[in-house]
């Protein structure tokens, strides 16, 4: 199994107009009708997806708050707001995984914040219950994560939403999905860039204190490209993670060298186990960690004072689609990624958003595998790429 994670994005954006998907091209601001722009992937805009941005987009269920950060700006200039989509014809690769195999449309984020805390529930269902993970880690005089003593906003899950907020220690202790599988014996890797003082906190086995300072830090993997020469030779672990360099996110920043790197470095990797002997028992998922302050129609349930957020696509591909090309509106949180895992490889639950979500089974029909088909436009990551050229310069509660 395969667990890619991409940034920042919701199905509103990344799918709108997506046969049979849930999106629509009319949103609300201030409780009135406002037109969705088509853009292309990497535009101009990174909109505000801090915990209190949540809160201002979600408006207590109106979601009409999502060009908050532009009152004093011109809302109808296409790279000024978040009422956006992205233009077709610039993921064409995802769009083309959706129709071979399923997109999950009706996916919620496990948390309300940026990416971070997405990344650390990835792997634990939770952010650190009581006191949950709601914006990003920075550094302090030192390394990030248990290696150095970086801080971040929580927010007390135990208070009512919005919650109650407080800074302390990013660097925490919890079960995760890597702990189950240890203690069952099965294999993984986390790939990751060698970010160095970047992006760091998108790499969340670094703040798990006993994954960073224990032996499971070997099996994280640097750089995220060596997933593809372990593919090809034949050393994939039973489960793996993908963690992607900046550039090859679908983050919204800027210009890169390739538009497009984000479609042509997933395709890289399923095109890579297509064409490998992998391909007929092997799973992969591809998520987007938040939804990057873009506008999603669908109001997501709201549990406690950190969970659930917006809705995240989730791509599901395997050899074994239940009904290809049709989207799933099965309603469920991204903690369904682990609920399959455990459900796969016969493990107890961790307990937390996974116990409360289903195991995508619904998405399979294991009658016959069908094809990969043909390779995707794809490329590994060009070399304009800067592992730090984002994260360290970012604001502290938001990426």
């Amino acid at each position: 199994m395969i667990v890619l994670v991409q940034e920042n994005r919701t199905v509103d954006n990344l799918f709108n107009g997506f046969p049979g998907a849930d999106t629509v091209r009319t949103g609300l601001s201030n409780g009135r009708p406002f037109p969705l722009i088509p853009e292309p992937l990497e535009p101009a805009i990174n909109p505000d997806h801090s915990y209190a941005g949540f809160v201002t987009d979600y408006d207590n269920g109106n979601m009409d708050g999502f060009g908050h950060e532009l009152k004093n700006q011109n809302p109808t200039s296409a790279n000024q707001t978040a009422y956006q989509y992205v233009d077709p014809a610039n993921v064409q690769n995802y769009w083309a995984l959706a129709s071979r195999f399923t997109l999950s449309d009706e996916v919620f984020q496990m948390n309300m914040g940026p990416s971070f805390a997405a990344h650390v529930n990835l792997i634990a269902a939770q952010g650190g219950y009581p006191l949950a993970f709601a914006g990003n880690a920075g550094l302090i005089n030192g390394p990030p994560g248990c290696l150095g003593r970086s801080k971040i906003l929580l927010v007390d899950m135990r208070t009512p939403f919005p919650g109650t907020t407080s800074h302390g220690a990013a660097c925490q202790d919890m079960p995760t999905i890597f702990d189950l599988l240890d203690t069952a014996g099965i294999g993984w890797r986390y790939y990751a860039p060698n970010y160095g003082i970047g992006l760091h906190f998108w790499s969340a086995p670094y703040y798990v204190a006993h994954l960073a300072e224990g032996a499971s830090s070997s099996r994280i993997i640097s750089p995220e490209t060596t997933v593809l020469g372990d593919i090809a030779n034949g050393q994939l672990q039973p489960v793996s993670y993908v963690i992607p360099q900046l550039c090859t996110s679908d983050h919204p920043h800027g210009t890169y060298a390739d538009e497009l790197a984000g479609p042509h470095w997933i395709a890289a990797v399923t095109n890579a186990v297509g064409a490998s002997k992998y391909w007929d028992n092997t799973l992969i998922l591809v998520t987007w960690d938040d939804w990057g302050g873009f506008y999603d129609h669908v109001v997501p349930p709201i549990m406690n004072a950190d969970q659930l957020g917006f809705r995240t696509p989730l791509l599901v591909v395997s050899a074994y689609p239940a009904s290809a090309g049709k989207p799933d509106h099965t309603v469920r949180n991204q903690a369904s990624i682990m609920t399959a895992i455990e459900s796969i490889f016969g493990l107890p639950s961790l307990g937390q958003l996974d116990a409360i979500t289903d195991d995508l089974s619904k998405d399979f029909n294991f009658k016959k595998p069908v094809a990969y088909g043909a390779p995707l436009p794809s490329a590994t990551p060009p070399s304009t790429c800067l592992y730090d050229s984002y994260g360290s310069a970012s604001a502290p509660d938001q990426d």
